[in-house]
């Protein structure tokens, strides 16, 4: 979903929500991820939002596509030992 396809729904009492998408912060605090986190995602292209009038939003293909990627094994990484010190020795 484009940024030009999100759809706003406005109610009868003037509450405006978009459709098919959700907030950012709604969606971090349902994942448990910090804000510098998604900021770290969006930023090497793990996550797409779209921006709505200064408010961050994350679609749902955004996230089916985040959640797909995820499962797949695309954002692991080999752990590597911390620079200075040999492997299995401890000071």
């Amino acid at each position: 979903m484009l940024k030009n396809e999100l759809k706003i729904d406005v109610t009868g009492d003037g509450a405006a929500s978009v459709v098919g998408a959700m907030a950012l912060s709604k969606w971090l605090k349902l994942v448990g991820v910090s804000k510098m986190t998604a900021w770290r995602w969006e930023k090497k292209g793990y996550l797409k939002t779209e921006n709505l009038c200064g408010r961050r939003y994350v679609t749902s293909a955004a996230i089916a596509e985040f959640e797909r990627r995820l499962k797949a094994g695309h954002f692991a990484k080999e752990i590597k030992p911390k620079r200075g010190r040999k492997a299995g020795v401890h000071a």
